[in-house]
This record gives C-alpha cells, sequence and structure tokens, in this order.
C-alpha cells in the first residue's frame, strides 16, 4: 500500500522538512471552504489540495487526490456529508472530520456519522459560517490529534 503524503520526509538545501499534511474541505458554502483553507493552512502544517461544493464532486475527485484528512459538512446538496461517508470509507484510508453546525457533539446525528466511520467531529462555532474558525481554534487540535496517532501508527 502507499504510504501516506504526509508520512514521507523530503529534503531541501540539505535539511529534511516533513510536508505538511494534505487536506480535502467539503463544504457547500463557498466562505467557509475559504475560512477552513485559511484556518488551517495558517498553522503551516496543513495544505488543502482540494475543495468541493458537495458529497458527489468530492468522491469522484478521490480517483484523483489521495489527501490525508477529508473535513466535511453534513447537510449539503446533490449528496449530502453522511451519505459521503459510507461511499468514502471504502475509497480512502483519510482521516474524516465532520465539521458542522448540525451535528452538535453528542447528538444522535453525530453519533450515527461516528458509526459510520467518522474519526472526528468538531462542531462549527457560529453555525453554517464561522468566520470565527482561526488558527487557534479547537479544529486544529482535532487534526493535530489525528495525524499524530497516525505517525504513531506508521513507520517512515
Amino acid at each position: 500500500m502507499p504510504e501516506s503524503a504526509s508520512a514521507v520526509a523530503w529534503t531541501k538545501l540539505g535539511k529534511s522538512v516533513n510536508k505538511p499534511h494534505t487536506v480535502m474541505v467539503v463544504d457547500d458554502a463557498s466562505m467557509m471552504r475559504t475560512v477552513v483553507r485559511q484556518a488551517i493552512e495558517s498553522s503551516g502544517r496543513y495544505q488543502v489540495v482540494a475543495q468541493h461544493p458537495n458529497g458527489l464532486k468530492a468522491l469522484w475527485a478521490l480517483k484523483d487526490v489521495a489527501p490525508d484528512v477529508i473535513l466535511l459538512d453534513v447537510e449539503m446538496p446533490v449528496m449530502d456529508g453522511a451519505t459521503f461517508l459510507r461511499h468514502a470509507r471504502v475509497k480512502t484510508r483519510a482521516k474524516i472530520v465532520v465539521l458542522s453546525a448540525a451535528s452538535a457533539l453528542g447528538s444522535a446525528t453525530a453519533r450515527s456519522l461516528r458509526d459510520a466511520g467518522a474519526d472526528a467531529i468538531a462542531d462549527k462555532p457560529a453555525g453554517s459560517v464561522s468566520l470565527d474558525l482561526g488558527a487557534d481554534s479547537p479544529l486544529i487540535s482535532i487534526l493535530d490529534r489525528l495525524m499524530k496517532t497516525e505517525h504513531a501508527n506508521h513507520v517512515v
């Protein structure tokens, strides 16, 4: 099996540097995709390699891109996040984090998403378009924990 792109170190000017973890953002709100991209890329540990407005487009994109992490909204047109999650679990080994205002932690929806294969659930702090999602948000901590777990189980 191919190893995660994030687990491979590359050399630049004689120094070994870890590549940033690659991320796909799936959310129907273009403003939210932009805010999430800016927040996670500002940490320097994550790079958004794909953004899609619904689950169907994201599912098709998995043929061409293999992200380390997928950030997934739940309520979207065409294909919602729960349907995408069920299909994606058989197509990718990426960590899938549900980022949604509709799946409050501990809710029946959140439990259902975890049962369907979500690796984590992160609440959007201010609803469907969270302008207050910054580099110091709990989302970055969740991503860091998930990716640390991946590295602990991966031999480079």
